[in-house]
């Protein structure tokens, strides 16, 4: 009923590098977290590094509303005012039902602000920005509060810490927040004021408290209803670490990390005056925070990891003098294991439950406690010890306050020492029988039931009948239930063939097992079914608990025709790449037959027997080939009398993965000399086509896994499907002057088609069949007169397009073919005396960047599409000629 449900309801890491670390992403961290009330609405102000974050925690969720979030520093009109400058957003404070507030900021000063619409915020109106410290400049603004004279008056509070000294300033706020001013401040060494300060309206005026570290250390309480008269009235000793003021139950909590680790519930109705009500004693680590309301008290631990769990222990102290630990629990930051928690919020909700905020730098979490969990009257609080970890995980057998099994120890003890002198326990069973006690109780004691094997499983009522301090008797009751620890339950088939054997299981570790219909007498059982059965046992623990299974049914079937299975296959691959062929599985088959054909017809079929539903296939395909597949399911007994009709015919797509290697296209004899090694030497390939003045293109036109040449002849396309001399095979108009020609394989398909790219536009236009027609792709893509190259950047099988950029030495290369940013940006070469080339130079897939150095006639090639020295560097052609790549052997 108590138990902790924590979830995360603000993540600032998921919007940096480095998985929420601090070292990855030093913006992230949460410094404050600060609750507000306007009205019947609940708010949550969050300080981040370099935000303000306002939630609506009105309703008791999981995940409260954004409002809104603001970012720090500049935009707030704050300007550097020194060299040390820091952009820290380490505090903020609002008043109850008041809309002005002040933020606060390391190095920095004070912002005053408005919050638009308080009842729904919507924004921050700046009133003011302006720096205050006290005399030592270098004093860091660090906490900050609001608070009201008796004057009518709304001041803000601040402290302020650097090395060596330490200040307490406090600010009239001005009629609407636009004209803070300072009104006082009190210095002093660090050690003494300023490490942590609240504000709270109690008795009708406001006072301060303000943690001090040195000396004596505590918490000083300050008469601030005169704002330039403040005074010190009362000094609570015993702080070393945290302490919280709750001014709607008028309660300080001050929490001591020495040993004993205790938090002092003290009484503040007259701050001048403070009582000890009670000390909580906390279980071992170093307890960093502390918050609370008039119901719980919560403290947290520092840092996750370094301190035996729970990281966080939570009280009742609805009576203040009796506080009754209600839950713990673990923060859950296993995301985020050397996070430093940063600060602990409590708040009540309308339904009556406490909400528990957290903070640890990037990562916030909401933790909610029933209100059931914090009762009125006094309780008995129950404990059951003695259980084994398998009966633990399992006790959970109906409604009751605790819960175990024949045999285990149960502890009972009550949490109301001071309230009763005295009483007795009694157990009963379901039929009102004692079975343990009347047992005499006096304050703080422990009964424990042996529960023993002589006690059935069922409900039992622990009984407390207690005196009051009159000596008046009344009644509590606990409840507890022994569960039966026998859970039968059979595994096996639900389904086989006629005079098949089926082995059915109950499981080890049972004192007696009974089976039905045969009597068996054993864990497991062999059966040949001659028709559907049904079966179940009845199985006995140690304890004589004895339970009896659900009926398990093995249907005997004469299996129909399964449905026939769907394939799942790529598209296309590549050739030597491993590929995964799958289906669906139909009904209960096991079994299914496979079939590869390079025929639709499945002639010449190569047929697979298969046990699963997964097949790899790998090829070496040295040309464009195409694979076809079906599969069919076996009948469930695996004779082949019944089997599935063929799924459909699935196909892939087997493209070579060749190597680009250099060619040339000399206009002055019409010749291209091609090169199916990235080296000098001779061209493998020499002949004539195109005109001198021909634009050169190249691409595997019909899907061969060779690429082709082909020219662009003033609006015209001309290509070959054979590197040879003669007519053009596929002759067509696209595009008109001034246009650049480009090829590529735009939807996959494994052939290249054309485009254009118009340099005065940066306009690209694609078509996907090698024909007259409008473009199917067009979009613009760069700057205007650039140099336009196209490849496969990312190996997916798509050419997409990239530009060669004169101005900045830059190659912009684009996954897409549409408009965009690029996704790869890098120097390499100079567009002034280089012109790009683009292939495939090492066979993996995805094509890289490479230049012409015309001047020269030298290649320079990258493997990789980022900055770097040649890969790949070899002279190969003349002067001043014109550079094409390909893959002109399909090798």
């Amino acid at each position: 009923m108590c138990n902790l449900g924590t979830t995360a309801f603000f993540d600032q890491s998921s919007r940096c590098v480095g998985a929420g670390r601090i070292g990855g992403c030093e913006t992230s961290r949460i410094y404050r977290l600060k609750p507000w009330r306007f009205g019947d609405r609940q708010f949550l102000f969050v300080s981040t590094w370099t935000s303000l974050n306002l939630y609506d925690v009105t309703s008791p969720v999981s995940a409260p509303t954004v409002r809104f979030i603001l970012p720090a520093n500049q935009p707030w009109g704050l300007a550097p005012p020194t060299s040390d400058w820091d952009e820290l957003q380490f505090d903020a404070a609002v008043a109850d039902d008041y809309d002005y507030g002040i933020a606060m900021f390391q190095h920095y000063g004070w912002v005053s602000f408005r919050i638009n619409n308080p009842t729904a915020p919507t924004g921050l109106t700046v009133k003011k920005a302006v720096r205050f410290t006290n005399p030592d400049t270098a004093s860091r603004p660090k906490f900050a509060r609001l608070f009201k004279g008796v004057n009518g008056q709304w001041y803000a509070v601040g402290s302020y810490l650097d090395g060596t000294s330490s200040a307490v300033s406090i600010v009239a706020m001005g009629a609407d927040a636009s004209n803070p001013h300072l009104v006082k401040s009190f210095t002093s060494s660090q050690a003494a004021y300023g490490d942590a300060l609240e504000t709270a309206e109690i008795g009708g005026r406001w006072w301060l408290f303000v943690k001090r570290s040195s000396g004596t250390a505590g918490v000083a309480i300050f008469d601030v209803a005169s704002a330039a008269g403040a005074r010190e009235v009362a000094f609570f000793p015993g702080l070393s670490s945290d302490f919280y003021v709750d001014r709607d139950s008028a309660r300080l909590y001050v929490l001591a990390a020495t040993s004993p680790r205790t938090i002092k519930v003290v009484d503040i109705a007259d701050p001048a005056a403070p009582i000890v009500r009670s000390t909580i004693t906390l279980l071992a680590g170093t307890y960093s925070w502390v918050a609370g309301n008039g119901k719980v008290v919560v403290a947290a631990k520092g840092r996750p990891g370094l301190d035996p769990d729970p990281n966080m222990q939570a009280f009742s102290v609805v009576d203040p003098d009796a506080p009754v630990e209600v839950a713990t629990g673990e923060l859950n930051l296993s995301a985020h294991p050397d996070e430093l928690l940063a600060d602990l919020a409590v708040l009540g909700a309308s339904d009556g439950n406490a909400r528990i905020y957290r903070a640890a730098y990037s990562v916030g979490t909401v933790t909610t406690i029933s209100a059931a969990c914090f009762p009125d009257t006094p309780r008995p609080a129950l404990a059951v010890a003695n259980q084994s970890a398998v009966n633990a995980a399992a006790a959970d057998c109906g409604a009751a306050d605790a819960d175990g099994f024949p045999g285990d120890s149960f502890d009972l003890h009550d949490a109301t020492t001071g309230q009763v002198a005295g009483g007795t326990v009694t157990i009963t069973n379901e039929a009102a029988q004692t079975v343990f006690g009347p047992v005499a109780w006096s304050a703080g004691a422990t009964w424990t039931w042996p529960s023993t094997t002589g006690h059935a499983p069922g409900l039992y009522t622990a009984t407390m009948t207690l005196l009051d301090q009159a000596g008046a008797p009344y009644g509590l009751t606990r409840t507890i239930r022994l569960c039966c620890d026998a859970t039968a339950a059979i595994s096996g088939p639900t389904e086989t063939c006629a005079g098949s054997p089926v082995t059915l299981d109950a499981g080890d570790g049972f004192a007696a097992y009974l089976w039905s219909p045969d009597g068996e007498t054993t864990s497991s059982i062999t059966v040949v079914p001659g028709a559907t059965t049904s079966y179940s046992v009845a199985v006995t623990s140690a304890t004589g608990c004895t339970t009896a299974s659900a009926a398990h049914t093995v249907t005997v079937v004469a299996p129909p025709a399964p449905a026939a299975p769907v394939m799942t296959v790529p598209a296309r691959v590549h050739s030597g790449e491993t590929f995964e062929v799958a289906w669906t599985a139909t009904g209960s088959s096991g079994s299914y037959e496979l079939q590869e054909a390079e025929d639709p017809r499945f002639a010449g079929a190569m047929t697979f027997a298969m046990n699963g539903t997964t097949a790899a296939f790998s090829h070496s395909a040295m040309a464009r080939t195409v694979f076809y597949y079906r599969v069919r399911a076996m009948d469930s007994c695996g004779t082949g009398t019944y089997p599935s009709p063929w799924s459909g015919i699935a196909q892939v797509l087997a493209l070579p993965k060749g190597t680009a290697t250099p060619g040339i296209y000399r206009g002055s004899d019409r010749s291209w000399y091609l090169r199916n090694t990235n080296d000098a030497g001779g061209a493998d390939q020499v002949f004539t086509y195109g005109e001198p003045s021909d634009l050169a293109v190249r691409g595997d036109w019909d899907g061969d896994g060779v690429d082709s040449v082909g020219v662009y002849r003033g609006g015209t396309f001309y290509l070959r499907n054979a590197n040879s001399a003669g007519a053009g095979d596929v002759v067509f108009a696209f595009g008109g002057p001034g246009d650049v020609p480009i090829s590529g394989d735009w939807d996959g398909d494994g052939i290249d088609t054309v485009g254009l790219y118009r340099p005065r536009t940066a306009t690209w236009l694609l078509r996907n069949s090698n024909s007259a027609g409008a473009p199917d792709l067009l979009f613009t893509y760069g700057l205007a007169d650039e140099t336009p190259v196209v490849g496969d950047w990312d190996g997916d099988g798509i050419d997409t397009v990239g530009v060669f950029r004169a101005s900045d030495r830059q190659w912009y290369l684009h996954n897409s073919t549409a408009g965009g940013h690029a996704e790869l940006v890098f120097p390499y070469g100079d567009p002034s005396v280089d012109v790009p080339v683009v292939g495939d130079w090492d066979g993996n897939g995805v094509d890289t960047v490479g230049i012409y150095r015309s001047s020269l006639g030298e290649w320079f090639l990258r493997n990789t599409n980022t900055a770097g020295d040649a890969d790949i560097s070899f002279t190969y052609g003349l002067a001043s000629e014109r550079p094409i790549a390909g893959d002109w052997d399909g090798f």
